[in-house]
């Protein structure tokens, strides 16, 4: 993902449906994932995870999920919680993805961003603890479903969601002043750069800063340190979420994706199709292919139980 920066791909989930309770919640139950493997060759692929911290050192790591208590009140003086991220990578279009994530509640967060998000195609919910389990179980099976906790951190994370693009993409944005554009992206990766923010005085509650990004190298001889190479690329400010986080719920990501087109039998005797519309940003970075299968990805995030 950076050319200066070492790369940590995340294992495979061990664990099926019980999912983003991990450390949000106490391990208990598990279950099998599907046998589809791994390597990404597609035009578009999904890594499983690339990830690391700004020293380097996180260590990805997978934990079943289930239901626990809400999240006490955090001690005086105690160290604050991590941030936990889990990516579902699943099928695209299945039905069951649309009925799960319909059943989620809007957050809490600024309403004129949340309609930014909306109008670039992204579905982001909130659902109490003690639904994860329910909510996951009504998912359909899973590809992988790998996970990486991050403590409080001055600097971005960059988390890998679509890797090794190539040519040119072309991308359907709405700014900040809601105005529809079309850019063309060229190769690169679609990530999300990521850090959990603890308040100065540590009163006060843990913010997320998420900002949505397409990483492009851009090749120079000036010596740059590692932070402001992260930032190569477009980076979608109008989309940067720096909320507060509520510790007794857990938070969704997704892409509102459009119906999937079933092949024509009779497509040689009819006139040829106009050139496909540009991509919604929220398909061209939460959307690809997994060995000739279409997937999608559901992301979940919450403070660490």
């Amino acid at each position: 993902m950076f050319a200066t920066i070492n790369r940590s791909m995340m294992h495979t989930a061990a664990c099926g449906l019980a999912l983003l309770v991990l450390v949000f919640l106490v391990p208990a139950c598990t279950e099998k994932t599907t046998d589809k493997p791994g390597d990404l060759p597609e035009h578009v692929t999904l890594s499983e995870l690339a990830t690391h911290g700004s020293d380097g050192t996180v260590t990805p790591t997978t934990v079943p999920l289930t239901n626990a208590a809400p999240m006490a009140a955090p001690v005086v003086n105690a160290p604050p919680a991590r941030l936990v991220v889990q990516m579902l990578v699943l099928p695209r279009n299945d039905p069951r993805t649309l009925i799960a994530t319909r059943s989620l509640d809007a957050p809490a967060f600024d309403a004129e961003l949340m309609q930014r998000w909306r109008d670039n195609g992204f579905g982001l919910g909130v659902m109490d603890r003690d639904r994860v389990g329910l909510f996951t179980a009504n998912l359909p099976p899973r590809f992988s479903a790998p996970v990486f906790r991050m403590p409080p951190s001055g600097t971005y994370n960059p988390l890998t969601l679509v890797d090794r693009l190539a040519g040119i993409q072309q991308v359907a944005y709405v700014d900040q002043a809601g105005s529809p554009q079309v850019l063309k992206l060229i190769g690169g990766e679609q990530q999300l750069l990521v850090r959990l923010e603890a308040p100065l005085d540590k009163i006060g509650p843990l913010r997320i800063d998420l900002l949505p990004h397409h990483y492009g190298p851009s090749p120079t001889l000036i010596p740059r340190n590692p932070q402001s190479k992260l930032l190569d690329g477009t980076s979608f400010d109008a989309l940067r979420l720096y909320q507060p986080l509520d510790p007794n719920v857990i938070y969704a990501l997704w892409a509102n994706l459009p119906p999937e087109e079933k092949p024509d039998s009779d497509a040689a005797s009819k006139p040829e199709k106009p050139d496909p519309q540009p991509q919604s940003l929220a398909q061209a970075m939460l959307s690809g292919t997994r060995r000739n299968q279409p997937v999608q990805l559901v992301i979940l995030f919450g403070l660490e139980k």
